[in-house]
This record gives structure tokens, C-alpha cells and sequence, in this order.
């Protein structure tokens, strides 16, 4: 009976419930890229959909990560200080902005398909590229959703209702699993996983928008955001937004762009290893980093520097008790893991050992790469969104520089040595970065 109490009670912990439902997704996300390694190997045809479903995700995380921290703290303010009607008309308003600015998105990236592919894949045959720009143009439509999911995911978080939010990474993979699992015996696999993708995001955008109604959300349909809205909103998301832009985009050139010029494969490989290390910084520390913004924000507003801190250094500390036995793991199975998820069908020996190494030096970076969320929410609390893009920005340099400076001596296992590195730097430029800003992680300091 104890043992059930305490069962029951540790899943009332937002904290613990977001961590179970995210890793929950990213098991269906692992099934996911399982199969699909086992069906396509790392092959051209695997690398063009890899590419074509890039740049998307990359709107899509973009969108999430540019609002997840910066807009919360937005929304608790004008929701404690507007009546209710006044609060879901601004709501509406920002929602139907996010809508019509999918609908554009996607028409524009439709158009800009076949010089979109020549950027991200400069490595790719001229075959490889009218493959890419064909898959690319069915996976285009999951823009449509992802502003406004993003906006809805932040008005679940400052309401504090995680699980919904949390089930985004299980959606989209679970209409992956499915096509793939339905289309096995078909030669046209791949385009069945681009069409699974973007029903899987309209799904999601279902799910979302339903959970707000529960929550007593009121949409109206034709609201507009107003002037001053349109002001808060761009002083709270702008900078975080561009800041994730660079960032991302440099990860593409690190992940993407530097691979597709080793060979056919290059692509995949690093896709394959990284998914794994970037699912498991997303249980961990992008967890504990959502869960924990609304009280860190709470104190900041209050004026309480020390408890902030306070909180801070305990979300490190889980952080790192949960990341750094991961990283052993890593280090001491990262062939025995490789060989286990992928090694099947079509993803051969060759394939199994140099995804091995890369995943390696992946892994050793997961620890520092899950404390950078925790750490940036400190900021975020703060709203000091100038120095977490300065932050952004200065690595996504620092970032793209090493990669291709040690691309050029190691090839495809540089790339991956560069992340522990880059990771170890962003670190330690974020604690100064909070200490400036008076919170310290090494003792309290008077409110």
C-alpha cells in the first residue's frame, strides 16, 4: 500500500511526469528511425529523406524553442493582468497570427524546394537532390502546424499542464511506425514516412488545441492580435526566435551540410547517432528545464535572486545525477547500443561501426548539452533573452568553426569530436553569463 502511495505520488511530480512521457515519445521515436534504418540502410535514399524532412523540423523546433521559455513568462504576466475575455482574445489573436504564418511558410518553402535541397545537401548528385526536392515538398506542410502548436504548447506550460505538451514526440513518430509497419513490401517507403510525418504534426496541432478548450480556452476564430500584442510578444519571442535560428541552422551546417560532402551515407550516419544523444538531452534536461520555468519566473518577478538560484542549482544537480551514469553507459556499450537499435536488415556491418564511433563522441557531450536548457532557463526567468541570443550566437560560430576544422583532419568522426568540445564552452559561457546577471551556483546571495 506504501509502495503504491508512493508510486502515485512521485507521478503528481510535473517534473517526473513530463521525464515519462517524453521518453515515452522518444521510444516511439527510436521504433521510428529502428525501422526505418532496417528498411533503407544509410543509403541515398534514406540521406535525401533525411534532408527533405530537415528543414521543417527545423521550423518546427525553431518555433518551439523560440516561445517554450521566452513566452511563458509573457503569458503568466498579461494572464494576471487582463480579465478572462480580454486574456482569450489575446490568446486567439496570437494563435491565428501563428496560423497564417504557417500557411505562408509552406507555400514559400513549396516554391523554394529544389534550391532549399541544393543548400542543405551541397554533397548530393543531381538523382539524390530530385529525390530530396520531391520528399522535401510533402514534408513542407508540417509548417502549416508548427507555429501554432508552439504557441498552444506555451499556453499548457504557463497554465502548468505538461503532459499533452510532453506527448510531441509521440505523435508524429506513431504515425511513422504505422506507415512503415503498413508499407513494408512498398518501394515507395520513404514518401509513405514523409506523408506519416505530416499528418503526425496535424494530429498533434489537434491534440494541443484540445487540451487548451479543456483547460477553458475560448478560441475566436476571428481575433486579431493588437498592436500592443504584437509589441509583447515581439520583445519577448523575437530575440530567442533568431537566436534558435543560428543555432539551429549551424547545427544543420554540422549535422547536414559537412556530412553530405564525405559520401553517400555521411548523412544518415550522423542522423542515426545524434537522434539518440538529442532524445536523450530532450528527457532529461529539456525537461526538467520546462518544468521548472514557472516557479524559477515566480521568484524573479517577486524579486527572490537567491531562491532562483536556489532552484537552479537543484535542477542542475538532478540533471547531472540522471546525465552523467548515461554518459558511462555511452562510453562503455556505444557499439553494443548502435548494434542493437539499428543493426537489422539493410543497416550493414560497415554502416554499424562507423555510426558507433560517431555516436561515441556524441555521447560523451550529453551531459554538458543537458545542462545548457536548465542553465538557459535561468536566463529565460529573467528575461534577459539579449544574453541568451548573444550566447546562441556566439556559438553557433564557435560551433560551425570547429566542425569544419576538425572535419578537415578527421572527417565524419571530427565533426562528432567538435560537440563535446563546443558543449564544455557553452557551459561555462552560460554560468557566467547567469553570474553577471547576479545568480550565483555556488551560494546564496541576498534577494
Amino acid at each position: 500500500m506504501n509502495l503504491s502511495k508512493r508510486i502515485i505520488k512521485g507521478w503528481k511530480s510535473p517534473t517526473l511526469r513530463v521525464m515519462s512521457l517524453t521518453f515515452f515519445g522518444m521510444l516511439l521515436a527510436w521504433v521510428a528511425d529502428i525501422l526505418m534504418a532496417a528498411k533503407l540502410g544509410t543509403s541515398q535514399t534514406t540521406d535525401a529523406l533525411i534532408v527533405a524532412l530537415s528543414l521543417p523540423r527545423l521550423i518546427d523546433t525553431v518555433s518551439r524553442e523560440g516561445t517554450r521559455q521566452s513566452l511563458v513568462p509573457m503569458f503568466m504576466e498579461r494572464r494576471d493582468a487582463l480579465s478572462h475575455r480580454e486574456y482569450h482574445r489575446l490568446v486567439s489573436g496570437i494563435v491565428n497570427l501563428a496560423l497564417v504564418l504557417g500557411v505562408s511558410l509552406t507555400i514559400l518553402l513549396e516554391i523554394l524546394a529544389p534550391l532549399i535541397i541544393t543548400g542543405l545537401a551541397p554533397g548530393f548528385s543531381p538523382e539524390g537532390r530530385a529525390q530530396a526536392t520531391f520528399l522535401f515538398r510533402v514534408c513542407a506542410p508540417m509548417v502549416l502546424f508548427a507555429p501554432g502548436i508552439a504557441v498552444f504548447s506555451v499556453i499548457l506550460n504557463s497554465q502548468r499542464r505538461f503532459s499533452a505538451v510532453a506527448l510531441r514526440n509521440a505523435i508524429a513518430p506513431g504515425f511513422v511506425v504505422a506507415a512503415i509497419g503498413l508499407g513494408w513490401q512498398q518501394s515507395s517507403i520513404a514518401l509513405w514516412i514523409a506523408y506519416a510525418y505530416t499528418l503526425g504534426f496535424a494530429g498533434f496541432f489537434v491534440l494541443v488545441f484540445l487540451d487548451a478548450f479543456k483547460a477553458g480556452h475560448q478560441h475566436q476564430w476571428l481575433a486579431w492580435a493588437g498592436k500592443d500584442d504584437l509589441l509583447r510578444l515581439w520583445q519577448a519571442g523575437s530575440l530567442p526566435t533568431i537566436g534558435f535560428v543560428i543555432k539551429l541552422g549551424s547545427n544543420l551546417v554540422k549535422s547536414q551540410m559537412l556530412p553530405s560532402l564525405v559520401a553517400v551515407g555521411g548523412v544518415s550516419t550522423f542522423y542515426f547517432a545524434i537522434r539518440i544523444v538529442s532524445a536523450a538531452q530532450t528527457i532529461i534536461g529539456v525537461s526538467i528545464a520546462t518544468t521548472s520555468l514557472p516557479a524559477m519566473t515566480e521568484h524573479d518577478l517577486a524579486g527572490h535572486k537567491s531562491r532562483l538560484g536556489s532552484a537552479l542549482r537543484k535542477n542542475l544537480t538532478k540533471t547531472l545525477l540522471v546525465s552523467l551514469p548515461a554518459v558511462l553507459f555511452i562510453v562503455v556499450s556505444h557499439g553494443e547500443i548502435i548494434r542493437l537499435l539499428y543493426g537489422h536488415g539493410s543497416f550493414e556491418a560497415t554502416s554499424i561501426e562507423q555510426t558507433s564511433q560517431v555516436f561515441l563522441w556524441l555521447g560523451l557531450s550529453l551531459a554538458f548539452i543537458s545542462l545548457i536548457p536548465v542553465l538557459e532557463a535561468g536566463l529565460y526567468a529573467q528575461r534577459a533573452y539579449g544574453l541568451v541570443v548573444w550566447s546562441m550566437v556566439t556559438m553557433a560560430f564557435v560551433g560551425v568553426a570547429l566542425s569544419w576544422l576538425f572535419w578537415q583532419v578527421w572527417g565524419l568522426i571530427g565533426i562528432a569530436m567538435s560537440w563535446p568540445v563546443m558543449a564544455i564552452i557553452y557551459v561555462i559561457l552560460i554560468i557566467y553569463l547567469l553570474h553577471q546577471k547576479g545568480v550565483s551556483l555556488l551560494k546564496n546571495h541576498s534577494s
